[in-house]
């Protein structure tokens, strides 16, 4: 069964372009994962809130993923660019 997460990315007010460049510069590499079926990134149209909705064949695929140098260095920028930590929601689909 595929694993859909949804998260959530409050970058601080004069970080957005940052933290939005941080998730772009590893969408190609990331998509081309074995394991990624989806990974887009979303901006609020209300807020500065930043969105990545994914889907990965299954929690070992996300978990590969979250391994890879270019994830971890994209985590590594983000303790100095969030105002908050990432917030993950774990989903499986059912229809």
């Amino acid at each position: 069964m595929s694993l859909s997460i949804f998260a959530t990315i409050h970058p601080k007010p004069d970080c957005l372009i940052e933290a939005r460049d941080a998730i772009l510069g590893i969408l190609s590499e990331t998509r081309a994962e074995a394991g990624c079926q989806h990974f887009t990134l979303h901006r609020n149209v209300d807020s500065d809130t930043l969105h990545l909705t994914e889907i990965w064949d299954n929690r070992a695929a996300f978990d590969a993923h979250h391994g890879q140098a270019y994830t971890r260095a994209v985590f590594e920028r983000y303790e100095h660019l969030l105002a908050a930590p990432v917030e993950l929601t774990f989903m499986h689909p059912l229809a």
